[in-house]
């Protein structure tokens, strides 16, 4: 589980993050109250081959559970700076995206950014969503996923933040590649 914290004033935006990496799989969690053991029209226990009760399950019964935990993982990334305008992201989810870690990909964003004039946060989130969501659709196969099971894809998330040129105050948005979002946290500041 990753902790990102943003603070935004009127003069400061600070970010703030672990630097743990946690490794997660699925599972049926025996204490749901919605998997049972499987019966047949007529009330009867349905068994497997060796003779045990099989369970029934719908699969939104999965949970993402911890198997694993690294530390000394980079979560808080320059994203743009040019003039008064400075951006900066933590993440969460995903630690690599096709075969290169975050950090490798927001590097090279940059790259790619430091191209463009932007004057606002905004403007900086969604190009960085964009960025983000060809990413994270190459690493987890969307477009060969089939629709129902899309919601059982790895998540990624970023909170960007910063001042740009022409916003009035520091900003700070919500980014999800995987649900194309750039969802503003302070809307009523706009």
């Amino acid at each position: 589980m990753t902790i990102n914290v943003i603070v935004v004033t009127s003069d400061a935006v600070v970010l703030g993050c672990d630097s743990l990496s946690s490794r997660t799989d699925w599972a049926l969690l025996p204490s749901d109250p919605n998997i049972q053991f499987a019966t047949d029209d007529n009330g009867n226990a349905l068994l497997d081959a060796s003779g045990n009760r099989l369970i029934a399950f719908a699969p939104t019964n999965f949970r993402q559970i911890v198997v694993d935990v690294v530390g000394g993982v980079r979560k808080m990334f320059p994203l743009y700076e040019r003039g008064e305008t400075s951006v900066a992201a933590i993440t969460s989810g995903l630690a690599t995206l096709c075969g290169a870690t975050v950090a490798d990909i927001v590097r090279r964003y940059r790259s790619y950014a430091c191209a463009e004039e932007f004057k606002t946060v905004e403007s900086i989130a969604q190009h960085f969503l964009s960025f983000m969501r060809q990413k994270w659709e190459a690493t987890v196969n969307y477009a060969g996923t089939p629709e129902d099971q899309r919601p059982f894809l790895p998540e990624l998330e970023m909170l960007v933040a910063g001042f740009g040129s022409n916003d009035e105050f520091g900003r700070a948005f919500r980014v999800r590649p995987g649900e194309n979002t750039c969802i503003d946290s302070m809307p009523d500041r706009a």
